[in-house]
């Protein structure tokens, strides 16, 4: 709970404030002009209790001393009296004339002591006017010092870097940033209409901020009026501030994301440690709350309220890379239906594309209709983390499943498939033809990217090549739903059966045989070594499917599809990307 400002005042010029209690009195000063005008106030109402008794005190001490002849008191107890300097540009007009007669050596002069004591006079008034200088002196020094210190002049120095941006259009009203700029401090204001940028502190924050937006560097953090931010604060850059148009966002040791709409409500989402929140309108009291992991804030500047809401993990962009167009918004898994689609493994799959197994071409037209295999294991050159695909075919007792010749004995008959390896949103029924959408406990489901592998058909992941990409991941395991979809249960005939094995270097880890439409979900989670070089899938007809046409099985209905297949994701520590 937040300390009363009063008694964090009281505290300080008592001299009894702690260290926490210090930094929360300084977080409340920087938090409005508000503020620092009341510190400023308290600070000038200390200064002149002190002044105002430390004279008495001196007084008291020359009274009980009994030295008052060399004593001189002012008629004003006050240092700071308003009409001060009105009695300083009088000072002459009310000393006393005094004329300087000629005397000879040796004859006494009764003016002579009227000079003396006029001098004298003279002397102590300006004696006074000089103390009441260096004391207005001091006050105006302690004064200007708690003003730097509250409002420290804003000379633009270099603070960050811009390290990657990535597809950034920039306003036309803005200053361009490139990579490796140096980015001041109090330029701007910056402007994004779209995309991403990445900023490196000094001092190792990092920031990601995406489009649209609006934002300004500050030396130990940033405002930004619109848009969205994520931030990585190590230990060394611990107090990094993020300014909002009606919140103050103070790190505590964190990973947190900011968002601000142009109706300048804002949210802030605690990814990792914790964060110190003061939020409120500028004319109004602001609130102040500590915001720990795990948990979400939004405050709403049409209501002046702050309210607790969902957290959203994978909302922010964290790290992205502008060669690959890889942008990595907090998800737990690298998406190999994503793969496949030709994508970064992060996003949704868009569209319905497929591998032909027979050349590793990619192609948009996924069709029906059996064909046979070129018994060739074939290499994937337009996607750098599929290792290559292949038909299998049992007259040749093994069938080659990666580029560097390991093989498989599968237990395919005739080396006929259907479909290609194909990638695409569940729904994929209302626009094709011949695949069935992907029904799941009696539900459609929209949002998973899917991967079809209808027998007989296998691909070959490289997880060297993946590893290789994100160094700043760690990959512990492949995760995934799979069936078939319960719309082919009320097949009449050619009722589907398959087998499905997963293989990773070449050693069978997991088989499932005689799966049907009527078979429970496959939940797959299979552990991953760091050494791991290939991960194999493959589907094939099996001895199940009795119902055969001539001297082939029927597989046409053959449609096993894997519902959102991923390597599970652990972020390495002081990783940057």
């Amino acid at each position: 709970m937040a300390t009363d400002p009063e008694k964090l005042l009281s505290l300080y010029f008592n001299g009894n404030i702690s260290q926490d209690q210090a930094q929360e009195l300084s977080e409340w000063i920087k938090c409005s002009d508000k503020n620092a005008e009341r510190f400023v106030q308290v600070a000038v109402f200390h200064r002149s209790v002190h002044d105002l008794f430390t004279a008495q005190d001196v007084k008291e001490r020359i009274l009980r001393s009994g030295d008052l002849e060399n004593a001189s008191f002012s008629n004003d107890d006050s240092a700071y009296e308003m009409n001060f300097w009105d009695d300083f540009v009088k000072c002459e007009e009310y000393s006393p004339a005094v004329e300087i007669e000629h005397q000879e050596a040796g004859i006494p002069n009764e003016k002579a002591a009227v000079v003396s004591a006029a001098r004298e006079h003279k002397t102590n008034r300006l004696i006074l006017l000089y103390n009441k200088l260096v004391t207005v002196a001091a006050v105006l020094l302690v004064l200007f010092v708690v003003y730097a210190n509250i409002f420290p002049p804003k000379f633009a120095v270099p603070v960050a870097t811009v390290t990657d941006q990535l597809n950034v259009k920039w306003n036309s009203e803005s200053q361009i940033l490139d990579i490796n700029d140096r980015v001041l401090t109090y330029q701007g204001p910056y402007k994004i209409d779209s995309g991403i940028i990445k900023l490196r502190y000094d001092d190792g924050v990092e920031a990601v901020i995406e489009g649209p937006a609006e934002f300004a560097l500050e030396k130990k953090g940033l405002a930004i009026n619109h848009g969205r931010l994520y931030s990585c604060v190590p230990e060394r850059g611990r107090g990094f501030t993020v300014d909002t148009p009606n919140s103050r966002i103070i790190d505590l040791g964190t990973e947190f994301g900011v968002s601000v709409d142009d109706a300048m409500s804002s949210e802030l989402h605690v990814i990792k440690g914790e964060v110190r929140l003061y939020a409120g309108l500028e004319d109004s009291d602001k609130v102040s709350r500590t915001v720990f992991q795990g948990c979400a804030v939004r405050f709403d500047a049409k209501s002046d309220k702050l309210e607790n809401i969902a957290i959203e993990n994978e909302s922010f962009a964290r790290k992205f890379n502008s060669v690959t167009g890889m942008i990595w918004r907090g998800q737990q898994y690298l998406d190999l239906a994503d793969i496949l689609a030709g994508g970064s493994g992060f996003g949704k799959v868009q569209k319905l594309i497929g591998i032909d197994p027979r050349s590793g071409k990619y192609t948009s037209k996924i069709k029906g209709g059996g064909r046979g295999s070129n018994s060739k294991y074939n290499s994937v050159p337009n996607s750098p983390f599929i290792d290559g695909v292949f038909v299998p075919y049992e007259k040749q007792q093994q069938t080659v499943i990666t580029s560097t010749g390991l093989a498989f004995e599968t237990p395919a008959l005739e080396g006929l498939f259907t479909h290609e390896i194909a990638a695409f949103r569940g729904d994929i029924g209302k626009s094709h033809d011949t695949i069935p959408s992907m029904v799941m406990d009696g539900k459609l489901n929209l949002d998973s990217n899917i991967m079809l592998l209808h027998s007989n058909c296998g691909i070959t992941f490289d997880l060297k090549a993946i590893r290789s990409e994100y160094p700043q991941f760690k990959f512990n395991s492949f995760k995934s739903a799979a069936r078939m979809s319960e719309s082919l249960r009320n097949l009449t005939s050619r009722k589907p059966f398959v087998d499905f094995f997963i293989l990773v270097d070449g050693q069978l880890k997991l088989a499932y045989r005689d799966v049907s439409a009527q078979f429970d979900d496959i939940m797959i989670d299979l552990d991953l070594s760091p050494n791991d070089e290939f991960l194999t899938l493959i589907v094939t007809d099996c001895p199940s499917s009795s119902d055969t046409s001539g001297d082939n099985r029927c597989i046409d209905n053959d449609f096993f599809c894997l519902v959102d297949p991923g390597l599970s994701i652990v972020e390495r520590s002081g990783s940057a990307q």
